[in-house]
């Protein structure tokens, strides 16, 4: 109830509000106009047809094509005029430049390529995908490092924790969702004490991501506390195609030595606090050592937009003697003690437990170079980005995988690139196996993953529904040799419109455990025959409805 009144009270809806009249006065000008003028309807039959040319001839992908067309065909005015508006999935000019600008200036401490001439003596079909991804993303590289598979959200969470305690320099976090509970409570907590003790702290959040969910007045408390908050894509009463462009990215990088990414959003419900839809299984990792690099580049690309600023980058990516320790170093040095000293005066004792914990029961296995390679990247809309990076990455694994690739991902709305390289996968024998929820957050959404399996499964990709709640985590795991965890979902949104964060990984020791866990998952889950498919009537009305306009939202 406290959410729906701040959303009824909100400027949210007030802009939404604001937004659907635009549209409704626009359209009924639009069409009023084409039935009071023969040459109105004679010049905009010729836009129309001149429309309809330039999107077949429009390099972009055949259903992005196919949606367009028949909008244009069904309200040849109106979809016309959509179409010039938004043909391009607007970001905004000032967008543009200054991402350029800020690319540039980041790209000067992204220019070693010795990492990658060792993974090409290795593996030259896996250099040769690497290339492609980092073709996509300016600031992505190959690095060296280690890191850390986590299996839950609450085994993240408590990493995070205990890591966050040991900040020394700066803490960047970056979120499309932060939720007000016990999970934001002590997250809030070691922010704020880190932040008055000289830890410099930067929180980015996507705005409509939180919509109705913080109270008023969230980025000025924490700004009296020291942290700088910005809001990614503020939603304003206009019309505009920008508000589509979401940052769904999830990161925590802390000094530059250790980072976070995964399915785990700031809420109660990625740590099983609450169980609206049973048990929330999600995962992540955390890496180590040089890679924790690219993490750093991408999320000061954004923070660069977001707060519509260049900066002096060199303290962020340039080390210096003092910074040359490594987490083994801090493990048995005088930080950890510190920290728990710190925390046992708190009155707060579940904070300080958890913290200690982490601080006192790292492995020594957490170094600088665990013999994987590693390749941070980023994907997002066009221009800022060259092309869907993330898509590429995942189809180059698929046609690289010659014993099995296992999915995870809570929603399956792909296109026929996608579709036929799982079916391309199957076809020679690999072991395609696609991990999707039983109970779903969205049920229009679960119409639409249900709506894919047909296909899929008539041509050997197999498919399974976790039973227990809510899979959320996105993970692919192929050959124990190509591993990708972030925060990119199977669908259209995250494949094109949506800001996202991955890691790809080669040869790396998190294969076994992502393999591991996706065994077990699939024990705690059933397999969907072809019959289990069939849409029911409602389900295939919906589909029909929806499945049209999927590659625009």
């Amino acid at each position: 109830m406290k959410k729906l009144l701040r959303i009824l009270f909100s400027r949210y809806l007030i802009s939404a509000v604001i937004i659907i009249l635009e549209v409704a006065v626009i359209a009924y000008l639009v069409l009023t106009m084409s039935e009071l003028s023969g040459l109105f309807l004679l010049i905009t039959l010729i836009v129309g047809a001149l429309t309809l040319i330039s999107i077949i001839n429009n390099d972009c992908n055949p259903e992005y094509k196919v949606t367009w067309i028949a909008i244009v065909l069904l309200v040849p005015t109106l979809g016309a005029l959509l179409y010039i508006l938004f043909r391009h999935r607007t970001v905004r000019k000032e967008d543009i430049e200054l991402g350029e600008r800020v690319s540039r200036e980041l790209s000067m401490y992204n220019t070693d390529t010795r990492v990658l001439g060792e993974l090409k003596t290795v593996s030259r079909t896996a250099s040769g995908r690497a290339v492609a991804i980092m073709a996509a993303d300016a600031l992505s590289g190959v690095y060296r490092g280690s890191a850390r598979y986590y299996s839950s959200g609450e085994e993240m969470f408590s990493a995070m924790l205990g890591e966050l305690a040991l900040a020394e320099k700066y803490i960047f976090l970056e979120y499309f969702i932060i939720d007000e509970g016990d999970m934001w409570d002590k997250l809030s907590e070691v922010l704020i004490e880190r932040a008055r003790s000289g830890v410099e702290v930067r929180l980015i959040y996507d705005d409509v991501g939180t919509a109705g969910r913080l109270p008023e007045g969230f980025d000025n408390s924490l700004g009296e506390a020291g942290i700088e908050v910005r809001r990614f894509g503020p939603f304003y009463p206009r019309f505009s195609a920008t508000h589509n462009n979401r940052d769904h990215r999830k990161l925590c990088i802390i000094d530059g030595r250790v980072a976070f990414t995964g399915g785990i959003n700031i809420g109660d419900e990625y740590i099983n606090k609450t169980s609206r839809l049973g048990y929330w299984k999600d995962g992540g990792v955390s890496l180590f050592g040089d890679a924790v690099r690219g993490f750093v580049m991408q999320y000061l690309y954004v923070w660069g937009i977001t707060d519509k600023s260049l900066e002096s980058y060199e303290g962020y990516l340039v080390k210096g003697k003092d910074e040359d320790s490594t987490p083994a170093d801090r493990q048995s040095g005088t930080a950890a003690d510190k920290s728990c000293a710190t925390s046992a005066e708190k009155e707060d004792t579940a904070v300080a437990d958890d913290n200690c914990a982490t601080a006192n029961n790292r492995d020594t296995a957490v170094d600088e170079n665990d013999g994987g390679f590693y390749l941070p990247f980023g994907s997002g809309p066009s221009p800022l980005y060259k092309s869907r990076g993330g898509k590429r990455a995942i189809i180059d694994i698929l046609s690289a995988a010659e014993e099995y690739v296992y999915i995870t991902t809570p929603y399956l709305i792909i296109d026929f690139d996608l579709t036929e390289a799982l079916i391309s996968a199957a076809r020679r024998g690999v072991d395609v196996r696609i991990v999707t929820p039983l109970k779903p957050d969205k049920k229009t959404v679960k119409v639409m993953t249900k709506s894919s399996y047909p296909h899929l499964l008539k041509n050997g990709v197999r498919i399974f529904e976790y039973q227990p709640g809510f899979i959320h985590q996105k993970l692919i795991v192929a050959d124990r040799k190509y591993t990708m965890i972030g925060t990119i979902n199977l669908d259209y949104r995250s494949l094109a419109h949506h800001l996202e964060d991955a890691v790809w990984c080669y040869n790396s020791p998190i294969a076994s455990d992502a393999k591991g866990d996706v065994d077990n998952i699939l024990l705690s889950s059933r397999e969907i025959s072809e019959r289990d498919a069939r849409l029911t009537l409602p389900e295939l009305c919906i589909k029909c409805a929806l499945r049209l306009f999927a590659p625009l939202f």
